[in-house]
């Protein structure tokens, strides 16, 4: 009977062991087919529990996936002035799109988080100059007129 019971462990464990591989590749499945056809966003906020609306929908996590197309992003935070843009998805790009939020306070509660936390403003400020430098100079190799602009004539 002890090696019944044994057995049945070893039966049980095998069983559960398959069942939760099996969830874990039917959720990576489901995620490449909810992402295919899409390109993904990356989104980078300060303060980082800042709440973020896609075309004022709640979302969550700091990359979503987004078919090609204009989409109002909002960000906001109580005790921070809220900040909206839009952003163009074009699954053409070569370049992963990216959108930085950089909230300003307008309570001495928000000021205060600041000033203890000028070093997160200042990690998502240096990505975003990073990543915008990145897309004038690509811009610049795609239309290289820029360089001579504005022209002058001397008439």
């Amino acid at each position: 009977m002890n090696n019944d019971t044994g057995s049945n462990k070893k039966g049980l464990i095998i069983t559960l062991i398959i069942v939760v591989a099996l969830l874990f590749v039917t959720i990576l499945i489901w995620q490449k087919i909810q992402q295919s056809g899409k390109t993904g966003l990356e989104i980078q906020k300060v303060p980082g529990d800042s709440i973020i609306f896609v075309n004022n929908k709640k979302i969550s996590g700091s990359k979503i996936y987004l078919e090609k197309g204009s989409y109002t992003i909002k960000a906001e935070r109580e005790g921070f002035d809220s900040y909206t843009r839009t952003v163009t998805i074009d699954p053409d790009s070569n370049k992963t799109p990216k959108a930085f939020f950089v909230l300003t306070p307008k309570t001495q509660e928000a000021t205060t988080w600041v000033q203890d936390n000028e070093d997160e403003y200042l990690k998502v400020e240096k990505a975003a100059g990073i990543y915008y430098g990145d897309q004038s100079k690509s811009t610049v190799e795609k239309y290289p007129i820029i360089k001579d602009l504005p022209y002058r004539s001397s008439f």
